[in-house]
């Protein structure tokens, strides 16, 4: 079996002290799950570690057994290292000073057609979207928290489960992974 390097993204966990999963017990639980050399990066749910090939099944056996360990489901997303080290290489809005500002919103399911059309419509004043093969950069003018492109409107719009990572975190990561 071949192993791939791998980021996996945790979907809204340790976000204003609801939903804990310490870091320590996430890469125990990778550990547990055939995920070799787990590492993870600040305490929001980002995780790299070599996976079998098919990172999508390894995504979904992380996200049971830390359910069971935890006790609460969590959506983890996953993406290998050649995805990764796209976004990090097509990252937009090079003008743009405030990395926390523009993210990176990825589906845990593929993305059906139409997707940006939706994200569009639910941009506010000075936002912008520019799509990935498989999500979407947003620059949000007045923050995340402002903006009325909601998590429950980007799910919508995906289709499925999505989470987003800032501009610093795609980077970070990129480098975790080595592609950055």
């Amino acid at each position: 079996m071949s192993v791939v390097r791998a980021a996996f993204l945790l979907r809204g966990i340790n976000v204003g002290g609801h939903r804990r999963v310490p870091m320590a017990d996430l890469r125990a639980v990778a550990g547990s799950t055939g995920l070799t050399d787990p590492r993870t990066y600040v305490a929001s749910g980002n995780l790299v570690a070599g996976s079998p090939a098919d990172v999508g099944a390894a995504a979904a056996r992380l996200a049971d057994a830390l359910a069971e360990r935890i006790g609460f489901d969590v959506d983890v997303v996953a993406r290998d290292a050649r995805a990764w080290a796209r976004y990090a290489a097509d990252a937009p809005f090079p003008d743009v000073d405030a990395a926390n500002r523009v993210l990176l919103y990825l589906p845990r399911d593929p993305a059906p057609a139409g997707v940006l059309d939706a994200l569009s419509a639910r941009l506010g004043p000075g936002e912008r979207a520019v799509p990935t093969v498989d999500g979407v950069w947003v620059f949000h003018a007045d923050g995340a928290g402002r903006s009325k492109l909601t998590p429950a409107a980007i799910d919508a719009a995906f289709g499925s489960p999505t989470t987003g990572r800032n501009a610093r975190t795609v980077a970070a990561i990129a480098g975790l992974l080595g592609v950055g």
